[in-house]
């Protein structure tokens, strides 16, 4: 939980206070989502270090399609749109 909470606080930034509490909620999905999508965020940035965009085109769309399927299933779970 410690964990998650860090990120969330990376995500809000330094000086961005959530304005109410479903601006909180998808704070702390994105924060869901990202951990969820680790392995396809570490074989994305893993690619980004040896290459650029044409070859690690695969990881990119792995990566995306896992994060949007996790923001996805978690705002209908948390009814937050």
């Amino acid at each position: 939980m410690d964990e998650m909470m860090e990120k969330l606080g990376k995500t809000l930034g330094p000086n961005k206070e959530p304005q109410d509490e479903k601006e909180l909620v998808r704070y702390y999905i994105k924060a869901l989502a990202l951990e969820a999508c680790t392995e396809q965020n570490t074989a994305l940035q893993k690619c980004f270090q040896r290459s650029w965009y044409p070859i690690c085109r695969k990881e990119q769309e792995d990566y995306w399609n896992c994060y949007r399927k996790e923001t996805i299933r978690l705002r209908k779970h948390y009814d937050v749109y």
